[in-house]
């Protein structure tokens, strides 16, 4: 439904089967905007946005999830995403809100990902990660 939508936005679109093929396309791919769920196999959504901040990785990021706790919904906020929102998402709303992180990095400073922000999100990827952000 998400690529079928973002497809119909104009917008090329990347997609992953899991939190853990989302993070190594984020490092391959570089993309201007992030759509991701809580709840994903492999690595959940609050243990990638985690990873992202923690290496200060420059990306812009929606959550769009069936889990709406203010609890979880503040856990997101805190850990940098722009936008959280209840499946199924407004599609005008999201489109919105899309078109305005992508028009704010049209408009402002973009800053890549350092090789070595590329280097600590790839050695994760091979090692795995645990609940709560553990190594494992």
């Amino acid at each position: 439904m998400l690529k079928r939508m973002n497809i119909e936005f104009g917008h090329e679109t990347i997609e992953a089967e899991n939190g853990k093929e989302g993070l190594e396309k984020i490092c391959s791919e570089a993309p201007d905007v992030v759509l991701t769920d809580i709840l994903m196999p492999e690595m959940e959504g609050t243990e990638l946005l985690a990873l992202l901040r923690e290496t200060k990785m420059d990306v812009k990021v929606i959550v769009i999830s069936a889990n709406i706790q203010e609890t979880v919904r503040d856990q997101c906020m805190n850990l940098g995403v722009s936008e959280f929102f209840s499946k199924p998402p407004d599609k005008e709303k999201l489109k919105e809100a899309i078109e305005k992180l992508l028009n704010s990095r049209r408009t402002g400073l973009v800053i890549a990902p350092t090789d070595d922000q590329l280097d600590i999100l790839r050695e994760i990827v091979n090692i795995g990660i645990g609940k709560g952000g553990q190594y494992t």
